[in-house]
């Protein structure tokens, strides 16, 4: 499935796949703190990481518009992958309504979270040329900035320390930002931080899921994307789950299959791009 765009209905998966016993501990760090706040990052470890093996790790940013959310959305994720024997974190990073922030500071704050964890990546046993950026709307945009866009940075970074991942898994990620102008200061803020406009060969392989009945973020920029990543060599997977809408990936919802066929489809492409062993 390199360059697969890939139409599902959830009609076909009727069970929930079977997942491995839960086995894993939490740790939390402070990765950045600008004036009195604190932007930690909460690390999910398999129990039983083997000497000093380094392992995979997929850092989450959740959703919410750049203006709330929380961290909890993608702890489900984090304890499946803790299970698989990868690393899984999940990001804060500043919002409109907590913060008095723009997405412009998000941005900032994604990259900076990325440096950090590459930064201590021995210390966390984190194989630091296997970090994967992933996220959710808002924060599937975050995570796709920090594998396009040059600006942005936090000038308290090291930055020597590139924060590009090496693979992108995105859930509804909002590519194209032109659209919330509101929020971005501007036509041309937003453009500038649209990741679709700054692909280029160098883009790391990317795994998306969409609604096709999506009224938030049309699947038609997702195309675009996959269309440009495409054109210039690289992997771009997208996975489209018919009739859903914005959010039909999270856990909790009435129906949890497209939350489960999205673990399943994950583990498959981390399996495929070499992250985990067959």
């Amino acid at each position: 499935m390199k360059t697969a765009c890939l139409l599902f209905s959830i009609l076909f998966f009727t069970h929930q796949p079977a997942y491995p016993q839960n086995e894993f501990k939490t740790r939390t760090y402070t990765y950045k703190t600008i004036d009195t706040t604190q932007l930690k990052l909460h690390v999910v470890n398999p129990r039983k990481l083997k000497g000093k093996n380094r392992v995979p790790a997929v850092v989450f940013f959740f959703g919410g518009g750049w203006v709330q959310g929380t961290t909890a959305q993608f702890i489900p994720h984090c304890q499946y992958l803790a299970n698989l024997g990868i690393i899984g974190i999940t990001a804060e990073y500043r919002v409109r309504d907590k913060h008095g922030t723009t997405p412009l500071d998000a941005i900032s704050d994604a990259k900076s979270a990325l440096r950090w964890i590459k930064a201590n990546a021995e210390d966390l046993r984190i194989d630091g040329d296997r970090i994967i950026a992933a996220g959710g709307s808002a924060g599937g945009h975050l995570a796709a900035c920090t594998a396009t866009l040059a600006s942005f940075n936090d000038p308290q970074d090291d930055l020597s320390i590139d924060p590009m991942p090496d693979a992108l898994i995105l859930f509804n990620p909002v590519l194209v930002v032109t659209s919330f102008t509101d929020r971005f200061g501007g036509d041309e803020m937003a453009k500038e931080a649209s990741p679709i406009f700054y692909v280029t060969e160098d883009t790391p392989p990317a795994l998306i899921f969409h609604g096709t009945d999506d009224q938030l973020v049309p699947a038609s920029t997702i195309l675009e994307f996959q269309k440009k990543m495409i054109g210039l060599g690289n992997t771009c997977e997208v996975i489209l789950f018919g009739d859903e809408k914005h959010a039909f990936f999270n856990k909790g919802k009435k129906d949890d299959r497209p939350y489960h066929q999205t673990l399943v489809l994950m583990k498959q492409f981390l399996l495929e791009e070499g992250f985990l062993e067959k």
